[in-house]
Protein backbone atom coordinates (compact mmCIF):
# COMPACT_ATOMS: atom_id res chain seq x y z
CA UNK A 1 0.00 0.00 0.00
CA UNK A 2 0.74 3.06 -1.21
CA UNK A 3 1.52 5.92 1.19
CA UNK A 4 0.17 9.51 0.11
CA UNK A 5 2.64 12.05 -0.19
CA UNK A 6 4.07 14.39 2.08
CA UNK A 7 4.25 18.23 1.83
CA UNK A 8 8.45 17.62 0.80
CA UNK A 9 7.93 14.86 -2.03
CA UNK A 10 4.93 17.70 -3.26
CA UNK A 11 7.65 20.80 -2.64
CA UNK A 12 10.38 19.07 -4.73
CA UNK A 13 7.99 17.54 -7.57
CA UNK A 14 6.74 21.21 -7.95
CA UNK A 15 10.07 22.42 -8.26
CA UNK A 16 11.00 20.56 -10.86
CA UNK A 17 7.69 21.75 -13.45
CA UNK A 18 9.37 24.98 -12.53
CA UNK A 19 12.47 23.68 -13.40
CA UNK A 20 11.41 23.11 -17.41
CA UNK A 21 12.52 25.33 -19.80
CA UNK A 22 9.68 27.16 -21.44
CA UNK A 23 9.51 26.10 -24.80
CA UNK A 24 10.22 22.19 -24.17
CA UNK A 25 6.58 21.65 -24.61
CA UNK A 26 5.76 24.40 -27.26
CA UNK A 27 3.16 25.26 -25.57
CA UNK A 28 2.56 27.80 -22.46
CA UNK A 29 0.11 26.24 -19.97
CA UNK A 30 -0.55 29.41 -18.78
CA UNK A 31 -2.01 30.86 -22.26
CA UNK A 32 -5.46 31.36 -23.24
CA UNK A 33 -6.60 29.10 -25.69
CA UNK A 34 -8.84 31.60 -27.13
CA UNK A 35 -6.28 34.32 -27.75
CA UNK A 36 -5.61 31.91 -30.97
CA UNK A 37 -7.00 33.08 -34.19
CA UNK A 38 -8.85 31.24 -36.93
CA UNK A 39 -6.29 31.75 -39.60
CA UNK A 40 -4.79 28.33 -38.51
CA UNK A 41 -4.87 25.86 -41.58
CA UNK A 42 -5.92 23.18 -39.50
CA UNK A 43 -9.21 23.73 -38.12
CA UNK A 44 -9.24 20.58 -36.45
CA UNK A 45 -6.50 21.29 -33.93
CA UNK A 46 -7.42 22.26 -30.69
CA UNK A 47 -7.13 25.90 -30.14
CA UNK A 48 -9.65 26.31 -32.76
CA UNK A 49 -13.21 26.32 -31.19
CA UNK A 50 -16.42 26.71 -32.59
CA UNK A 51 -18.27 29.49 -31.38
CA UNK A 52 -21.11 28.04 -28.75
CA UNK A 53 -24.59 28.68 -28.38
CA UNK A 54 -25.94 31.38 -26.14
CA UNK A 55 -28.28 30.19 -23.64
CA UNK A 56 -31.21 32.32 -25.68
CA UNK A 57 -30.76 30.91 -29.04
CA UNK A 58 -30.96 27.46 -27.41
CA UNK A 59 -34.14 27.62 -25.46
CA UNK A 60 -35.55 29.74 -28.53
CA UNK A 61 -34.67 26.88 -31.03
CA UNK A 62 -35.94 24.59 -28.39
CA UNK A 63 -38.87 26.32 -28.03
CA UNK A 64 -39.54 26.43 -31.96
CA UNK A 65 -38.65 23.06 -32.16
CA UNK A 66 -41.84 22.98 -28.97
CA UNK A 67 -43.99 25.14 -31.81
CA UNK A 68 -43.04 23.14 -34.65
CA UNK A 69 -44.36 20.02 -32.83
CA UNK A 70 -47.80 21.79 -31.54
CA UNK A 71 -48.64 22.86 -35.31
CA UNK A 72 -48.32 19.74 -36.27
CA UNK A 73 -50.23 18.32 -33.80
CA UNK A 74 -52.93 20.97 -34.30
CA UNK A 75 -52.86 20.01 -37.78
CA UNK A 76 -53.93 16.63 -36.89
CA UNK A 77 -56.69 17.53 -34.37
CA UNK A 78 -58.06 20.33 -36.71
CA UNK A 79 -58.31 17.50 -39.61
CA UNK A 80 -59.88 15.38 -37.32
CA UNK A 81 -62.53 17.29 -36.23
CA UNK A 82 -62.90 18.21 -40.03
CA UNK A 83 -63.67 14.34 -40.03
CA UNK A 84 -65.92 14.21 -37.22
CA UNK A 85 -67.81 17.13 -38.46
CA UNK A 86 -68.59 15.37 -41.77
CA UNK A 87 -69.44 12.29 -40.35
CA UNK A 88 -71.93 13.56 -37.89
CA UNK A 89 -73.58 15.75 -40.37
CA UNK A 90 -74.18 12.66 -42.79
CA UNK A 91 -75.85 10.30 -39.69
CA UNK A 92 -77.83 13.90 -39.24
CA UNK A 93 -79.37 13.52 -42.66
CA UNK A 94 -79.50 10.02 -42.35
CA UNK A 95 -81.83 10.40 -38.86
CA UNK A 96 -83.93 12.83 -40.87
CA UNK A 97 -84.72 10.92 -43.73
CA UNK A 98 -85.29 8.09 -41.20
CA UNK A 99 -88.10 9.97 -39.30
CA UNK A 100 -89.49 11.44 -42.51
CA UNK A 101 -90.15 7.22 -43.74
CA UNK A 102 -91.25 6.48 -40.51
CA UNK A 103 -93.89 9.30 -40.28
CA UNK A 104 -94.80 8.41 -43.80
CA UNK A 105 -95.43 4.94 -42.52
CA UNK A 106 -97.35 5.81 -39.72
CA UNK A 107 -100.29 5.81 -41.12
CA UNK A 108 -100.65 2.67 -42.85
CA UNK A 109 -99.37 1.00 -40.46
CA UNK A 110 -102.71 2.05 -38.34
CA UNK A 111 -104.70 0.81 -41.23
CA UNK A 112 -103.18 -2.44 -41.09
CA UNK A 113 -103.17 -3.03 -37.37
CA UNK A 114 -106.71 -1.78 -38.02
CA UNK A 115 -107.45 -4.89 -40.70
CA UNK A 116 -105.67 -7.44 -38.43
CA UNK A 117 -107.63 -7.00 -35.72
CA UNK A 118 -111.01 -6.69 -37.57
CA UNK A 119 -109.78 -10.07 -38.86
CA UNK A 120 -109.26 -11.83 -35.60
CA UNK A 121 -112.71 -10.44 -34.45
CA UNK A 122 -115.80 -13.35 -33.93
CA UNK A 123 -118.64 -12.06 -35.12
CA UNK A 124 -121.80 -11.15 -33.28
CA UNK A 125 -123.95 -14.34 -34.47
CA UNK A 126 -123.39 -16.87 -37.13
CA UNK A 127 -125.84 -15.79 -39.94
CA UNK A 128 -124.57 -11.72 -39.76
CA UNK A 129 -121.92 -13.17 -42.27
CA UNK A 130 -123.84 -15.85 -43.65
CA UNK A 131 -124.11 -15.66 -47.41
CA UNK A 132 -128.01 -15.09 -48.65
CA UNK A 133 -129.51 -18.31 -49.97
CA UNK A 134 -131.85 -18.20 -52.73
CA UNK A 135 -134.83 -20.42 -52.91
CA UNK A 136 -133.98 -21.15 -56.26
CA UNK A 137 -130.64 -22.84 -55.22
CA UNK A 138 -129.95 -26.29 -53.93
CA UNK A 139 -128.75 -27.57 -51.56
Amino acid sequence: MQTPYIEEEIEQLLQGLGDLPPDATGYDFALDPSVFTSNISDESSLSCFPPLPSILEDSASSMNSDAGLNEARLRDVEEQLKSSQLEIESLKKTITQLKAYLCDLHPWTLEVTDALDKLGEIPSTTTEHALPIRDDDEV
